[in-house]
Parts: C-alpha cells; structure tokens; sequence
C-alpha cells in the first residue's frame, strides 16, 4: 500500500506545521498540501514542514483537494485526507488504514467521536 495525504488548506499557518509533523511517516509515502488562496505563510511552512505544496486559485475544498491529488505520483494507491486547521488527529491514521489490509474499500473517519473542537460540524455533517 502506498499511501499519501491530501490537505486542502485556506489561511492554516497557524496549524499547518503542527498537523505535518504529527503525520506518522512509517505509514505515508507523501503529504501533499492543495493550497487555496492563501495570503498568510500556509505555504512556506507546509513546505518547511516536509509537504509538497501545490496551489489552486480556484476558490474551495473540493478544488482544493483536486489539485493535491493532481500532484501525487501514480504509485499511490490509497489516499487519505485531513484538514489543516488540526481538527483531525494525524496519528489515527495508521487505524484509518489497517481495514484496508482486510480488503474494504472504503474507511470514513468520525469527527463526532472523541470530537476535538466543539461545534466544527454542523447538525447536517
């Protein structure tokens, strides 16, 4: 399994650096941050972090998103997405990906339980 995450990221240079270096490097073979329209240093210290940033001038998430997996080299097979605002915890990663190694499809994390920041979610999410 070859792994790599994606982080769309607005305006996180607050939390970028903190959600990279939480990432578990024994399990992900790439960090690719979608930077969109950021006017702070998200991107500099992504990159400083060890990311590989790429930016997207289209204003939203799932642009955001689509550029990161863009930039990802063709033997990741397997893609993980976290925010960079810290709001998902880096290191439940590798039990994101153990049901893979039983063959499923598809692994949704929670960010109801064990929630980190109260209110993140609206009632429709």
């Amino acid at each position: 399994m070859k792994v790599g995450v994606v982080i769309p990221a607005h305006n996180e240079e607050a939390s970028i650096t903190k959600v990279i270096k939480e990432i578990p490097r024994d399990v992900v073979d790439i960090v690719v941050v979608g930077a969109n329209l950021c006017s702070d240093r998200t991107e500099a210290r992504a990159q400083a972090a060890g990311a590989l940033v790429v930016n997207e001038d289209r204003r939203g998430y799932g642009w955001a998103c689509q550029a990161a997996i863009n930039a990802l080299p063709p033997e990741i097979d397997t893609l993980v997405f976290i925010d960079g605002d810290a709001a998902d915890d880096p290191s439940e990663i590798p039990a994101l990906l153990e049901p893979l190694k039983d063959g499923y499809d598809l692994v949704i994390g929670s960010r109801v339980l064990g929630q980190r920041e109260r209110g993140a979610l609206s009632p429709q999410s």
